[in-house]
């Protein structure tokens, strides 16, 4: 009986497996093309002709959101317009050389993205350093105080949400009252983010009590101005940018001896440890008791 099992099995499994290995029309494994292609580099003009195949792939094969998607084929369309007929590793080593930051590892991660999609290995083994490039700005308390108490209205308590909380700007215009347990003031992160952004965080009582007097629909944003309006607002006041406050945010929590692990779920970061994702409790109650540990610090700076 086991036999006659695992013989009825053993075509489906061949077949599952199969479907992991397929690849556009040339790239076969074992063809002349797939040699060819990994040793000379990729064709510049298939590329381009079949970038509505790398979406299709991106979106249903890996499972990745429509707007990093896009973004990769943005980072393609611009390298491709300079880039040779065949596009090498050694090319796309000078090419990434004279970009700097998030925009050149974002530009190796779209054509990592390409080398997964085909099995080539142009950008195998490549990682630039961005230490000291990207470092987060040095957000003093007085600098966050000032900039709240120089907002008015809607700006000013966007801000103190972004302070107290540690969400990214885009998250803190999606939060609803859905989204709030207003018992325990805990914003829960998977209610309006994608899966990978993980936790939850939590607002001290003077934030949630403003919030709520909002008078919100359940489903509706408490904040209603386009993004760059923030940005503007916060400009006329000083340096800071809303995304410097989720820094500011980090900050005080580690000062404050909570540890990193916590912080990661307060600002929504998936962990890729074992014991960090399965092990680690994150009880809404152990969550809070860790954000007590940093709430008298926020409520000194961000008062409404």
């Amino acid at each position: 009986l086991y036999d006659a099992a695992a013989q009825n099995e053993a075509p489906a499994k061949e077949a599952r497996n199969a479907s992991f290995l397929v690849r556009p029309p040339g790239f076969e494994p074992g063809s002349l093309a797939w040699k060819t292609y990994d040793e000379l580099g990729i064709d510049r003009d298939y590329l381009l002709a079949n970038l509505d195949g790398l979406r299709a792939w991106l979106l249903g094969g890996e499972g990745k959101s429509p707007k990093t998607v896009e973004g990769i084929l943005c980072h393609l369309r611009i390298a491709l317009r300079d880039a040779p007929q065949r596009v090498t590793r050694e090319w796309l080593v000078s090419h990434l050389q004279n970009l700097r930051g998030n925009y050149r590892n974002n530009r190796l991660k779209a054509f990592r993205a390409v080398d997964r999609w085909l099995g080539t290995k142009i950008s195998y083994g490549l990682k630039f350093s961005v230490v000291g490039e990207n470092a987060p700005p040095d957000v003093r308390d007085e600098d966050v105080r000032a900039l709240i108490e120089g907002l008015d209205g809607e700006f000013k308590l966007y801000a103190a949400t972004l302070a107290v909380s540690g969400l990214r700007p885009g998250e803190a215009l999606l939060l609803t009252p859905n989204a709030i347990r207003w018992n325990l003031r805990a914003v829960i992160l998977g209610k309006f983010t994608r899966s990978k952004r993980t936790g939850a965080t939590f607002l001290t009582p003077e934030v949630a009590d403003a919030l709520r007097a909002l008078g919100k629909r359940p489903d509706e944003p408490f904040f209603s101005y386009y993004p760059r309006s923030y940005s503007r607002a916060f400009s006329r006041v000083n340096d800071i940018r809303p995304k410097d406050l989720r820094v500011w945010f980090a900050a005080k929590c580690l000062e404050n001896g909570v540890p990193e692990t916590y912080v990661d779920i307060f600002q929504g970061r998936a962990t890729k440890s074992v014991l960090k994702r399965h092990y680690t409790p994150r009880g809404l109650g152990t969550l809070q008791r860790y954000y007590r540990r940093v709430e008298p610090a926020l409520r000194a700076v961000v008062q409404l």
